[in-house]
């Protein structure tokens, strides 16, 4: 069996070819609405977390991912999408670096209508010629074009883009929705794949504009599925991670440490007691209120016993992987 290396990716078209391979077989039975939930899933989670000032490089890598999946089901390219609404100039004003405050999405000097179309499809073949279209070529695009939402950003904070990507995501499944009762044309539909990309790509500049988003999703897809560890994804349809919601695995799994804890540790056993307890109630029902609360007790008990226990190469051990689970469940609640 021939498995596509996404090292060999270099452009956004042949990423696109890795994700299917990856995950054709697993999404080959899912519908477009389906595989569009998942994009609208992961894109929630991202938002929450830029607002959180908490975002993970991996958190940009999974809605493109499933956007790249959305793109294939509707045999759409995502690097001409992508390129086409954004030749290295603004798809309004048609300047390289974008003036639509100054004149309301207008271009600097009148133009009429089919001559902005010609003049998008040139630049659109120029670029095709000399640019090298990789996700961080795209990075750089956008940037350049849109160098002010940065400073929105800056002193705003990160509502405008986080509420400017929903509002594209809903603009992709009614765009979607128009294309197959024929009313609107694939181009329409293309546009809008480009417009999520495009705020996607805005919210990493203003959070990783230091990494290479190529590097950081060729890192998190360099084993193959991320949760099935497989070149080929193997997951059931209902087996993809939990991002959102209590997972019972993460909370079994401080109580297993806790407990470890308290077996190198018996000065830890009274201050543990009850939070094995807790730990318990949360494994058992997975409520949110319960599983905030019972992350607020952890994390003191943690502070504490780092503060109180001898720091043994056991202890410590323990204790630096108690330390990254409550991390981990903190960013979720």
């Amino acid at each position: 069996m021939i498995f596509v290396k996404i090292t060999d990716a270099k452009v956004i078209s042949e990423y696109q070819v890795f994700f299917d391979d990856l995950y054709g077989n697993t999404n080959k039975d899912r519908d477009w609405q389906e595989i569009y939930g998942y994009l609208s899933r992961t894109t929630g989670y991202l938002t929450r977390a830029v607002l959180k000032g908490s975002v993970s490089s991996q958190e940009f890598a999974r809605p493109i991912a499933w956007l790249s999946a959305l793109a294939t089901k509707l045999d759409i390219d995502l690097q001409s999408s992508f390129y086409k609404k954004y030749p290295s100039i603004c798809h309004y004003c048609l300047e390289e670096v974008c003036c639509c405050f100054r004149t309301d999405k207008q271009p600097k000097t009148y133009r009429p209508p089919h001559k902005l179309i010609e003049e998008r499809k040139t630049r659109y073949t120029i670029l095709g010629r000399f640019d090298k279209q990789s996700f961080d070529a795209a990075v750089k695009n956008i940037m350049s074009i849109y160098p002010n939402n940065e400073v929105v950003w800056h002193f705003s904070g990160p509502w405008m883009n986080c509420s400017k990507l929903f509002e594209e995501i809903a603009e992709l499944h009614e765009s979607i929705c128009k294309y197959y009762a024929g009313v609107k044309s694939k181009s329409h539909v293309e546009e809008e794949f480009g417009d999520v990309l495009a705020w996607i790509l805005s919210a990493w500049v203003s959070t990783h504009r230091d990494k290479n988003l190529d590097e950081e999703i060729v890192s998190y897809f360099y084993h193959g599925c991320p949760v099935c560890k497989m070149q080929k994804c193997s997951c059931g349809k209902y087996d993809s991670r939990i991002q959102g919601v209590v997972d019972p695995k993460r909370y079994n799994e401080l109580r297993t440490l806790f407990e470890q804890l308290e077996k190198v540790s018996p000065d830890a056993k009274t201050d543990i007691e009850s939070l094995i307890l807790a730990l318990k109630s949360v494994e058992e029902n997975q409520d949110e209120a319960t599983a905030l609360a019972t992350t607020v007790e952890a994390k003191s008990v943690y502070t504490k016993l780092q503060e109180k226990l001898d720091k043994t190469e056991a202890v410590t051990t323990t204790l630096a992987s108690i330390g990254k689970i409550i991390s981990n469940v903190s960013d979720v609640l």
